[in-house]
């Protein structure tokens, strides 16, 4: 079991290490993770995995338990900050309700989840907390179709993009 966590996290490390990109306020910004990984071992074979900034700040936090993920797995913004919580029971996302923030702490998005799969209305804020953006998920996870706010029409218009 142990050997199976060791190996998810020398694979995290790689991943994180090699394709780590995201962007923020509209600029590439590295965000290379430390290959230092913590397992806390809490109960025989159940650890918790924690991956951590350059910068020392905590990147995730999940539990497994028999080599799953079980419990909350949460993200962080490089300025420790809450990305969002979301509750795996035997490595799968429990349906309902996720919300995931800006590092200012404004919401960014919120939808539901349903299956592993986001479902239904997803809202999409700016970091002013401004709603500009609607998905709409079928049953399956695919987007049925988006719409975007248009402040200068006042209105909600179709996009094309995704």
């Amino acid at each position: 079991m142990k050997r199976l966590i060791i190996n998810i996290i020398a694979i995290l490390g790689l991943l994180f290490n090699t394709f780590g990109q995201s962007s923020q306020n509209n600029k590439n910004v590295s965000l290379r993770c430390k290959t230092h990984v913590t397992i806390s071992d809490t109960l025989g074979c159940d650890s918790i995995v924690m991956i951590y900034y350059p910068n020392g700040q905590l990147y995730f936090k999940v539990p497994y338990k028999n080599g799953f993920q079980n419990g909350w797995k949460e993200d962080f913004h490089q300025n420790g900050s809450i990305i969002g919580k979301e509750l795996m029971v035997n490595g799968k996302v429990v349906d309902g309700l996720n919300i995931f923030y800006w590092d200012n702490g404004i919401i960014a998005q919120k939808g539901f989840n349903k299956n592993g799969v986001q479902v239904g209305k997803w809202y999409h804020y700016t970091k002013e907390g401004d709603l500009f953006k609607l998905y709409y998920y079928k049953r399956n996870g695919q987007i049925k179709r988006v719409k975007e706010w248009n402040p200068i029409k006042k209105k909600w218009i179709k996009s094309g993009s995704a």
